[in-house]
Order: C-alpha cells, then sequence, then structure tokens
C-alpha cells in the first residue's frame, strides 16, 4: 500500500481496519499515483533522449591549443611540426593529429565499427565518411604548403617565400635562388642544390648552359 497516495491529515491512516468501499479508494488512489509516477518517468527519459540527440547534431568548441599540448595519439607537441589537426566535435574537442586519427579510423574500420569514437573521450569523434573527406582535405592542403620554402628568399628577385624549386648555392653562405633566376644563369660560378618540396632533401641541381 502506497501511503503517500494518502494526505498525511487524512484520518483513514490510524484507521485499524477499513470497510471494502476504503479499501477500493484507497487501490484506486495508489493505481493513479504509479501510473503518473509512470508517466513522468517516461517524460523525463524522453527528454534525455531528445537533449542528447540534440547535442549529437550539435558540435561542441575546439579547444584552444597551449604551447606544451601533443596529440594524444603520437605524443608530438602540436606547435612543434604544426601538421594539420582535428578535434572532437561531439565530445571533449580535444585536438588530434589529422594522420595520427586517420590510423585510429582505419583500426576502428577493422574491428567493425560503423562511428569513429575518441581515443580520449570515447564519444562519437565523426563517421569514416566525414573523416576520409577531412585526411583528403588536409592532405591538398599540406602538399600545397611543402611547396612552399618558409624563411628563405631568393638573393636576386627578393621573392620571400620561394615557392616552386629552391636552389642553395653549395659555397656561400645563405644564398638562394627561386627557379626563374637559377634558369637565367644568375650565379652560375657556383655549384648549387635544390629541393621542391620543403620536407625533401637537397639534391644536386644541373644547369644546362653552365658557364665558367
Amino acid at each position: 500500500m502506497h501511503s503517500n497516495a494518502i494526505a498525511k491529515t487524512n484520518p483513514i491512516l490510524w484507521q485499524k481496519g477499513l470497510v471494502e468501499r476504503e479499501i477500493n479508494e484507497l487501490l484506486r488512489g495508489s493505481i493513479r499515483d504509479e501510473a503518473g509516477q509512470r508517466n513522468k518517468t517516461q517524460s523525463n527519459q524522453k527528454s534525455k533522449v531528445d537533449s542528447n540527440e540534440n547535442n549529437d547534431e550539435g558540435e561542441v568548441e575546439q579547444r584552444p591549443i597551449g604551447e606544451n599540448d601533443v596529440c594524444p595519439i603520437c605524443q608530438e607537441e602540436f606547435l612543434v611540426k604544426k601538421l594539420p589537426i582535428t578535434y572532437c566535435r561531439h565530445g571533449c574537442g580535444n585536438n588530434v593529429h589529422v594522420k595520427c586519427m586517420k590510423v585510429w579510423l582505419d583500426h576502428q574500420i577493422s574491428t567493425g565499427e560503423k562511428t569513429v569514437k575518441c581515443p580520449l573521450c570515447r564519444e562519437t569523434f565523426g563517421t569514416p565518411e566525414q573523416l576520409k573527406q577531412e585526411f583528403r582535405t588536409s592532405g591538398a592542403q599540406q602538399a600545397e604548403k611543402s611547396c612552399i620554402h618558409l624563411g628563405y628568399s631568393c638573393h636576386r628577385c627578393r621573392a620571400c617565400p620561394i615557392s616552386g624549386k629552391c636552389y642553395k648555392c653549395t659555397t656561400c653562405t645563405d644564398f638562394y635562388l627561386c627557379q626563374t633566376c637559377f634558369n637565367s644563369n644568375f650565379h652560375n660560378e657556383h655549384q648549387f642544390d635544390y629541393r621542391e618540396k620543403s620536407f625533401q632533401r637537397w639534391k644536386l641541381a644541373i644547369r644546362e648552359h653552365l658557364t665558367a
């Protein structure tokens, strides 16, 4: 019997016995109370589900990157190599290298996962399709940036930074040329090395019309 269905001041609480009518009234009151509690619980559960669905549709803000912050997967500092970064949009907002997230994505797909979980908070990081597209986009951006040689200026035309092939005199200190100036046969008394991408090693450059 649910005494909370009866007011505390109701004298029925002190009766030693109940007639059939009073028992029926108590049962009806109890049933009404239980039904109300069920409706209230179901309503609360529905509100919670709706709230979760709304959160899934929205995105959290990206956390700012601090000076010593590292990628949770490779443990490299973000601000050292400055590689493309993505972040957990539906959970913690923490940052991860795009290339590292691609490795994590491939692992999760191999285990049959339909969605990719954040390696930190385990919430949904995104769908495989979203992350693959982000990886392709960041790869194209990185390839474009790698053709720009930051910190190098052409000794002849003063172009800075040098884009495309960058040529370095093997004799003079800090003497660089862009491809146009190198092809003009400028500073032809010395040998040059070159590289096309900023991350590549220097290789021997050969001038077709080298003069003494």
